[in-house]
């Protein structure tokens, strides 16, 4: 069953579903909408290289996905608020745009899988400590260097 929600607070309700019932996300589908929505700018391998990001100069850059020593820090209700909302949403930059127009909450919750598949060191389940996580220097600002 999909469910768009319109708020926060239904939005931590239905993560903390998630979190506790252990719904298997659909890494296929996140794998599929990945493609169709992100790698414009994060690149196909998560390495934030793609076209937008190249041809447009983007600053700051796109988030590099595939930086498991960073992106596996980051918990899972973090990517879904920046992909729901954007990254307003998280005091990141206007440029990231939000989805939920366009993904439902499952969508976006299959893309963080996807998204998790792309971290190398690979991601695990308990990485994460909630601890303030600093961006790392060559993805804080600039464009892309060709």
């Amino acid at each position: 069953m999909r469910v768009l929600i319109s708020n926060l607070p239904a939005a931590l309700l239905l993560l903390s579903i998630v979190a506790t019932q252990a719904i298997a996300a659909d890494i296929k589908n996140g794998s599929r909408l990945y493609n169709q929505y992100c790698i414009s700018c994060h690149g196909q391998q998560g390495k934030g290289d793609g076209d937008r990001a190249k041809n447009e100069q983007l600053d700051p850059r796109p988030r590099v996905h595939a930086n498991g020593d960073y992106m596996n820090m980051i918990p899972d209700m973090r990517f879904f608020r920046v992909i729901k909302f954007g990254g307003r949403a998280i005091h990141f930059s206007h440029i990231m745009p939000q989805w939920q127009h366009i993904l439902s909450d499952e969508d976006i919750i299959d893309v963080i899988a996807h998204i998790r598949s792309l971290a190398d060191p690979p991601f695990e389940p308990g990485m994460v400590r909630g601890c303030m996580i600093p961006v790392p220097e060559n993805e804080r600002t600039g464009p892309i260097k060709q």
